[in-house]
């Protein structure tokens, strides 16, 4: 399934209104990318792909320099010597993507095979980025981070708050990959004309979600 998240501090409406523009343009942004990644999904490829999707959604929507910018990361972020990638500054729910089984998140084999996909691994690739200036601003005081506040600010502001992932399940058989969520509401006004349906009932009784 597709998700946009819009996140407000406020109750305006004319806030939330323009948050939904911003969502909808990072929404347009990730749509292709997502689906032209997953092109690359096959036996023996290295699970890199919402990975590759982020960084380059993120620098289509200036939020980062480039896809090699780096920052000073946080207090105990595992980083290299040179710096984190300005992208984790966005993926606050990591780079997306996990195998599928009995449980939502469950082991697949690329898990302990390198990194490798094989045969029989049922996986989701969920690429996305969060822009949260809370975040952003709990970046250590250094030089470098001060610049690179500087030449997001724009971005961020046009974007705050705003979270957009899109998220679809795929099993790799050994006739290729079989994309498991085809079908499933992903374009915004599929899922915008979703969310005013009116919620299903529930076995047993009761709703998910508003009446």
């Amino acid at each position: 399934f597709a998700t946009q998240a819009v996140f407000s501090k406020g109750p305006q409406d004319a806030k939330i209104a323009l948050q939904m523009v911003g969502g909808r343009v990072a929404n347009d942004a990730a749509q292709p990318l997502q689906a032209l990644g997953v092109l690359g999904i096959a036996l023996g490829v290295g699970f890199v792909i919402s990975a590759i999707i982020s960084f380059v959604i993120a620098h289509r929507l200036g939020l980062i320099e480039s896809p090699d910018a780096t920052f000073d990361g946080y207090p105990g972020m595992p980083c290299p010597a040179t710096g984190c990638p300005e992208v984790a500054l966005y993926a606050l729910h990591g780079y997306g993507g996990h195998g599928l089984g009995l449980e939502v998140h469950d082991p697949a084999q690329y898990y302990d095979s390198g990194n490798q996909f094989k045969v029989g691994d049922v996986f989701t690739v969920e690429p996305g980025i969060y822009v949260a200036p809370d975040y952003i601003a709990l970046m250590p005081d250094t030089p470098r981070n001060r610049a690179v506040r500087a030449r997001i600010a724009s971005a961020v502001e046009k974007y705050k708050w705003i979270g957009v992932r899109i998220e679809d399940d795929y099993a790799l058989t050994d006739n290729g990959l079989e994309w498991l969520s085809r079908g499933a509401p992903r374009e915004i006004n599929e899922i915008e004309a979703l969310m005013r349906e009116p919620s299903p009932q529930l076995p047993g009784g009761g709703t998910c979600g508003k009446q």
